[in-house]
């Protein structure tokens, strides 16, 4: 179910079409996940297979490449169409290539493995269920990495291997909970195609259940064996979180005391002491590191279209959201049509955001023209610590902003949402700064 590289076949072409670079390696990409489609399509019923998926539907544009659904459990594919051979060595998984002077060159790929781990590692806590990682290779030399190898808590499974070794898991989903399972999935991880207003709800109501807060990337510990078919777990109960960090509490005030009664005060002391004060105010096991507080998201008061020349004379009506706000156009025919959505990211949504990370890669913000359900819009993706340059001059991003501004519902050209979308990124990120 679902078209396999659709969203990265519909972005590569509106690449091309606006001169971008890297346009090629979203087709490539696009093609992996064809031929991981095409491979996928030999699991035989009950199993369900679906394709390009949303992680955090109206929040970032994370997809899913594919989502098995069966008797040996959930599974997430995520499919790497990569040049020249794949290896692992000690625990790490590395591409090998010849650059352009034929000398071999090897690349590791261990943020992509932490990236697959993530993704699945979010999927279960949102399903409550247990959902393994794989990692499906998909280049042309992909089968000469040989059998599936688990490696930092993720599978790494040629394409032409994939669906018998999927198949060859030991049942553990009834076929009586089949169902629920699979609509359970369908539900939580919607399609890329869906309507644009309804995955703005969705991501509403997914950001008001978290309280704002995504779920945050854990280091897996490495498997005792080479086979071992451990999966990511969903994480502890909260009561059971609670538990732990009010004995965490306990010990670190009982250690504060017996380091006064004993005589020890020192810079021991006074370390355990302020990681103590950082507990009480902050509500945060301290980590030997500064403490990860979410900044406030932006907000509807942080951009006004009336200061915008080429948005002033339109009515826009605007709606407060979990992570910043939209503004949407009433059509003729007195449908609410949402043209510009300002969104500030932080945590899991922002570290897997593949523009936002392209961003980084490049080292500028990246600003593409994307079709949507109201034609084509301009998508700014501004990463934090990266500069965005307007017409005003550059500024350094001090948040993770991303920007959908619907040109064409706007009546408005290309340039002109570009312009918009780099206006919003500032005024917002100017608000944050205050």
């Amino acid at each position: 179910m679902g078209d396999a590289g659709g969203s990265a076949e519909r972005l590569a072409a509106s690449m091309t079409a606006a001169g971008a670079a890297g346009a090629g390696a979203w087709a490539a990409g696009a093609e992996g996940e064809r031929r991981v489609a095409a491979a996928l399509a030999g699991l035989a019923a009950p199993w369900v297979v679906l394709h390009d998926r949303l992680l955090t539907p109206g929040l970032s544009e994370s997809n899913l490449d594919h989502i098995a659904v069966g008797p040996g459990g959930i599974f997430l594919v995520d499919a790497k169409n990569w040049a020249g051979e794949v290896t692992a060595w000690e625990g790490g998984l590395f591409q090998h290539r010849r650059d352009s002077t034929g000398r071999r060159t090897s690349e590791s790929k261990h943020a992509e493995l932490m990236k697959v781990h993530g993704m699945a590692h979010e999927m279960a806590a949102r399903l409550g269920l247990p959902v393994v990682p794989v990692l499906c290779l998909a280049g042309s030399r992909a089968e000469r990495f040989g059998e599936a190898q688990y490696l930092r808590g993720v599978w790494v499974v040629p394409a032409g291997r994939v669906t018998g070794w999927i198949a060859a898991f030991p049942p553990t989903v009834p076929l009586v909970d089949l169902p629920r399972a699979l609509t359970l999935v369908m539900t939580e991880f919607p399609s890329t195609t869906t309507d644009a207003e309804l995955l703005a709800a969705i991501g509403a109501d997914l950001a008001r259940s978290r309280g704002g807060v995504t779920a945050r990337y854990r280091q897996p510990a490495q498997p005792r064996a080479r086979r071992d078919r451990r999966v990511t777990a969903p994480p502890a109960r909260r009561s059971d979180r609670r538990a732990l960090r009010g004995l965490g509490l306990v010990l670190l005030i009982g250690m504060v005391l017996w380091l006064l009664l004993s005589g020890v005060y020192s810079a021991a002391a006074s370390w355990v002491g302020s990681a103590v004060a950082q507990r009480l105010t902050q509500g945060v096991m301290p980590t030997g590191g500064p403490a990860d507080v979410r900044p406030d998201p932006p907000s509807c008061e942080d951009f006004d279209p009336a200061r915008t020349r080429t948005l002033r004379k339109l009515e826009l009506t605007e709606r407060p959201s979990p992570l910043g706000c939209e503004w949407s156009l009433t059509t003729d025919g007195g449908r609410q049509v949402m043209v510009v959505r300002m969104l500030g990211l932080t945590e899991i949504t922002d570290q897997l955001d593949p523009m936002l990370q392209r961003a980084r890669d490049d080292g500028v913000a990246g600003l593409h023209t994307v079709p949507t359900g109201q034609g084509e819009a301009s998508v700014l993706w501004a990463p934090k610590g990266y500069p965005l340059t307007t017409t005003e001059g550059s500024t350094t991003m001090s948040l993770s902003v991303v920007v959908h501004v619907s040109h064409q519902a706007l009546g408005l050209s290309a340039t002109e949402g570009r312009s918009v979308a780099r206006a919003v990124a500032r005024s917002a990120n100017a608000a944050h700064d205050r």
